[in-house]
């Protein structure tokens, strides 16, 4: 026998998995492979097999690691994916302005709720008429003479003296304008507020005043007017006579 077993019974040498020992017979146990001692030489080679066992077991498990990450085919390296930096907040760009249009003024004539107002005119320099002094007063320029027979005219017409206005007038005034027209013109006429707004020794004299007449004598229907005109003179029969009454506007008249 290369190999031998004791008896557990005489403790005599017995073969291998005999069943029986040669000394006392049967009934001999047959010692269990997990109670069975390894020799010593055994046992140092089964360490071995073991750690090798477990060295090659974990190449396996690394190994099939590897092949996993690679993704099972094609051998090759996972590709890290792209990393996204996000952009920097800039200010909104504001959006473009369009020009704006050119505007077309056009002058307005109305205002809401009625007419543009009247200017007011403004007088350049006011003169006092005289009340006493004469048309033929000797010594007196021809500029004070004017003025006081403007203020003697419109002094007749206001106190209904008709024919005093009308010879204060010259022959060739009167020729285009006949006496019976001239006092219809100014039979409800009340003249007022006179400016006097120039005069010069010509002689001639402007003059801005105030008409109240009957609607059936104003332009229009017009019961109250400002009238803007210049008194022109002309000497005759030794005095200076109105010759000529021109209109300064078109029309020489504005509502009051």
């Amino acid at each position: 026998w290369t190999m031998t077993e004791t008896c557990e019974r005489c403790a005599a040498q017995m073969p291998p998995a005999g069943g029986y020992c040669t000394t006392c017979g049967p009934q001999v146990a047959v010692p269990s492979a997990e109670t069975e001692a390894a020799p010593a030489g055994q046992s140092g080679r089964k360490r071995g097999l073991i750690i090798g066992a477990a060295v090659i077991a974990g190449a396996l498990v690394l190994g099939l690691g590897a092949a996993l990450a690679l993704g099972g085919s094609g051998g090759e390296a996972p590709v890290s994916a792209p990393v996204t930096v996000p952009a920097t907040p800039s200010s909104p760009t504001p959006a473009p302005t369009s020009a704006a249009p050119e505007q077309s003024w056009v002058p307005a004539t109305s205002l809401p709720g009625g007419e543009l107002p009247t200017a007011p005119t403004v007088a350049a320099q006011t003169y006092a008429v005289p009340s006493s002094v004469g048309t033929t007063i000797a010594g007196q320029s021809n500029e004070t003479v004017a003025l006081a027979v403007v203020n003697q005219y419109i002094g007749a017409i206001n106190s209904s003296r008709y024919s005093s206005a009308y010879d204060l007038t010259t022959s060739a005034w009167q020729d285009s304008h006949s006496y019976s027209k001239f006092v219809d013109g100014y039979d409800t006429t009340t003249i007022s507020n006179v400016d006097v707004t120039d005069s010069t020794s010509a002689p001639t004299v402007d003059v801005v005043y105030q008409s109240n007449q009957s609607s059936s004598d104003g332009p229009g229907g017009a019961t109250c007017l400002i009238w803007t005109l210049r008194y022109e003179f002309a000497y005759e029969g030794g005095q200076y006579r109105i010759s000529k009454i021109k209109e300064l506007a078109d029309p020489p008249y504005r509502r009051c």
